[in-house]
């Protein structure tokens, strides 16, 4: 396709389609949707946490060149260990009173 045939109406267009898009799956995959949610629950309730916060991505796939356009809907449990510090200056030492510990 040529760019001259990408303009801003198509871009609405896309956008446009890619909105009902997003309904229609989230409607046709309510119960994985909900299953993802109750999972990540459970997770946080088994590790002692209250915070439940789920990722939901809707990615928009164009090929300009087939005229094709795939929306896709997914939800995210990952599990992530986080610990956050800063980093001293090396010519201070140490600032903020993390001591590096060393491991058994």
């Amino acid at each position: 396709m040529d760019k001259e045939k990408v303009s801003s109406e198509l871009l609405q267009q896309i956008f446009k389609r890619s909105s009902r898009r997003l309904v229609t799956l989230a409607v046709e995959g309510e119960e994985e949707l909900l299953s993802i949610i109750h999972r990540k629950a459970e997770a946080m309730q088994d590790a002692g946490k209250d915070k439940l916060v789920v990722t939901f991505t809707h990615q928009i796939k164009v090929d300009f060149t087939k005229g094709q356009q795939t929306d896709t809907l997914g939800g995210n449990i990952k599990v992530a260990l986080v610990i956050d510090g800063t980093l001293d200056d090396p010519a201070q030492g140490e600032l903020f009173g993390e001591e590096e510990e060393e491991l058994d």
